[in-house]
């Protein structure tokens, strides 16, 4: 595998053949913690290993053609039957080109195909991410928990815009309901927390992808002040923030209180 993260704000992330997984920085910034991230690159593996990438691309070929075929054979008839039909005004803004629906038409059925072909899929690689959780010692309720930010994020906007990561990984009731029901079966398993690493990776991202000096501080300061005091990630980012503004003192003052990190083999 490979692993690569992209700088932009969309909640999303995707695997493509040959095992390369890519995590938006939009999605690495509403994780809860570290088991959700890890949640989401567990399934996108699940992904690569089961071919589902590839056999959606298999399906959706062989499906083409007579989908295809079967459209301009049907919007060559609706052409020939509206040019006979003297009811139909072109000028009407609110009528609609017979052959322009069958195209529209033949369009959304391919999708369609495309939708449920994913969303079986979903299941399996939700069953082998939940899997993946376990053997690698995270919280293995973070699948659901995940499930659950991703429609909070939704709801949050309104349902205005799909978060592009729900329009390829359609989340329902019944695959939360299925997900929650896996991860009863395995929670005797102790869970590891390791989320120091994530936090602070986390606050670099911010730092990096930032492009306002002043409303990064104010974000610093404002942590600091909601909670009362400052965690070790909060002054690892500010730390990162006062060196880019070039306030090397403060940076060396945030610095000497963060723990001793070492063994995390932070780059």
């Amino acid at each position: 595998f490979t692993f690569v993260l992209i700088n932009d704000e969309n909640f999303n992330a995707f695997a493509v053949p040959g095992g390369l997984i890519a995590v938006h920085t939009g999605l690495l910034m509403r994780a809860g913690n570290e088991s959700e991230l890890a949640a989401v690159l567990a399934h996108e593996a699940a992904h690569v290993t089961q071919k589902h990438v590839v056999r959606a691309l298999e399906r959706a070929k062989k499906a083409s053609l007579p989908v295809m075929l079967g459209t301009l054979a049907v919007a060559a008839a609706a052409a020939s039957q509206s040019n006979n039909n003297n009811n139909y005004n072109r000028n009407n803004p609110e009528t609609i080109d017979p052959v322009e629906a069958v195209l529209i038409g033949g369009s959304a059925l391919m999708q369609q195909l495309q939708i449920n072909f994913t969303r079986d899929n979903e299941f399996e690689a939700d069953r082998i991410g939940i899997q993946t959780l376990k053997k690698a010692g995270f919280d293995i309720t973070a699948m659901s928990g995940m499930f659950a930010r991703m429609q909070m994020t939704f709801r949050s906007s309104g349902g205005s815009q799909v978060p592009q990561y729900l329009q390829t990984h359609p989340i329902s009731v019944t695959r939360i309901a299925e997900a929650k029901s896996r991860e009863a079966q395995l929670l005797e398993q102790p869970v590891v927390q390791r989320d120091l690493v994530f936090q602070l990776m986390r606050e670099r991202v911010r730092v990096i992808k930032s492009s306002d000096a002043t409303l990064l501080k104010r974000h610093y300061l404002d942590a600091i002040s909601a909670r009362g005091a400052s965690s070790a990630a909060i002054n690892y980012g500010f730390a990162l923030a006062s060196a880019r503004a070039g306030d090397i003192e403060r940076a060396k003052e945030l610095a000497a209180l963060l723990p001793d990190t070492s063994e995390l083999k932070l780059v």
